[in-house]
């Protein structure tokens, strides 16, 4: 049985056994209906080049019949370390005896050409040997790009770059007006990028970001190379660099009102 609330404007169905229902809502047949084209129309793009698939980008690539498509492989990168005072972590004894130092740098830079979307392939610590540096770089030009760490800071003889030229490097330039991370080269070795990043743990993190993580992710055929920033007030006075563009290490802290103070 069904019956019209007038003041609730609503109708209200007994069942037989007693249960009442109420509804509030008129029927309408046209809600609920996907129409055909709704989502797509025909011709339409799916998916511009240059869109990292994810979950939904997969999904509409099957709802509409695209059993493949054409992607860019994570490019490989080669990551050479130099200097006889390094070792791996298997050999922390020695540095704990004060005699060698950590390679931090090699797992730094696998951590962030992984998180770029790149493949890090270590080529190990090469030591302050000509012919093992040369060595190791031509086990690199196998790579899409090389990176390599210490043998490029300023003052000290870099056996890396000598062993390039020998190698037939192109160099593009060096050095760039940045702190920290000025000792910096770029080139070619057979057609393979090569980056020359200082030995500072602070300036290989700091130059990687700001120089080859964009490179890598141009090599993925991504168009948001740039990380993504954000404008905060520094809760100091950040001392300058002349004519450097500088990057200070700072501590965000939420401000109490959306934003963020840089301490």
């Amino acid at each position: 049985m069904a019956q019209y609330d007038v003041a609730d404007r609503s109708a209200i169905v007994t069942g037989a056994i007693g249960t009442t229902i109420r509804i509030f809502s008129g029927s309408d047949a046209r809600r609920n209906i996907r129409r055909r084209g709704e989502d797509l129309r025909a011709n339409a793009v799916v998916l511009d080049s240059g869109r990292v698939l994810g979950p939904g980008e997969i999904g509409i690539l099957a709802a509409t019949g695209h059993a493949t498509v054409l992607v860019h492989r994570r490019p490989r990168i080669a990551i050479l370390a130099n200097g006889d005072e390094l070792v791996d972590l298997d050999r922390f004894e020695e540095v704990v005896a004060g005699r060698k130092i950590v390679n931090s740098n090699t797992y730094a830079l696998a951590a962030a050409v992984a998180a770029a979307g790149g493949e890090p392939i270590p080529l190990g610590i090469a030591p302050d040997d000509p012919e093992e540096i040369r060595a190791r770089l031509v086990l690199g030009r196998d790579a899409d790009a090389i990176l390599t760490t210490a043998g490029a800071s300023v003052g000290q003889h870099d056996l890396v770059k000598d062993a390039l030229l020998e190698l037939g490097f192109e160099l593009d330039f060096w050095r760039v007006r940045m702190r920290p991370g000025s000792p910096f080269s770029f080139g070619r070795l057979g057609g393979v990028p090569v980056f020359g990043i200082a030995g500072n743990p602070v300036s290989v993190l700091v130059t990687f970001e700001v120089l080859v993580r964009p490179a890598i992710r141009r090599m993925l055929g991504r168009r948001d190379v740039h990380a993504c920033t954000i404008r905060v007030r520094a809760a100091e006075r950040i001392p300058g660099a002349g004519r450097l563009t500088h990057f200070p290490r700072v501590r965000l802290e939420p401000d109490g009102d959306g934003g963020y103070t840089a301490q």
